[in-house]
């Protein structure tokens, strides 16, 4: 554990106050501290004004968030966590597991290479996909998933609304219950299906 800067190390005879001798390591212990000489836990009550490069080595924490492994990575929030390289995580619980990923909200993950979750429980698990709103999940490739409970499955697949599904290759399914599981095909409207390839 780290050491803490002192001004009283023993009551009533050393300790840096009117009328007691300053010894040299009342100041030394500063010195180490800010030269990181020694470690030292540094606790900042109010605001700070940082003017030139910062660097940071090691973990970043803002409340009880986490920022544990990623270089340039950024966690706000509560229990949130940022563990890729360039990558983001901010509200309740939110994850990102792959570099330049996004996730904010409740619960988000973001698992994919420049992937962006965010809104409740949503998930962008593919390379470059986007989840938004609740419980959505974009599986595939570049794909996109909206609304409730909305799955986009396959590359470039889009779904939106509620309860749809776009797992074929470029589909699209929009609605309420509709299925697009035919490459480049098309579902729209309430419980439509889209099966075959370039069908609407």
């Amino acid at each position: 554990m780290a050491d803490k800067l002192k001004n009283i190390f023993i009551s009533g005879s050393d300790q840096i106050s009117q009328n007691y001798t300053i010894e040299s390591w009342h100041v030394s212990q500063s010195i180490d501290a800010f030269t990181a000489a020694k470690a030292y836990d540094i606790f900042v009550s109010g605001s700070m004004n940082i003017t030139g490069s910062t660097f940071i080595n090691g973990n970043l924490t803002n409340g009880f968030s986490v920022a544990s492994v990623g270089s340039y990575s950024h966690a706000e929030g509560d229990t949130t966590q940022a563990n890729a390289y360039g990558s983001h995580a901010e509200g309740y619980g939110s994850v990102t597991n792959a570099i330049y990923a996004h996730a904010e909200g409740y619960q988000t993950q973001a698992a994919g290479s420049g992937s962006h979750s965010e809104g409740y429980i949503s998930k962008a698990t593919g390379n470059y996909s986007h989840a938004e709103g609740s419980q959505t999940i974009s599986s595939g490739q570049f794909s996109h998933a909206e609304g409730v409970l909305t799955v986009a499955s396959n590359t470039y697949s889009h779904a939106e609304g509620a309860y749809t599904s776009g797992s074929g290759f470029g589909s699209h399914a929009e609605g309420y219950f509709s299925i697009s599981s035919g490459s480049y095909s098309h579902a729209e409207g309430s419980g439509s299906i889209a099966l075959g390839a370039h069908s609407h």
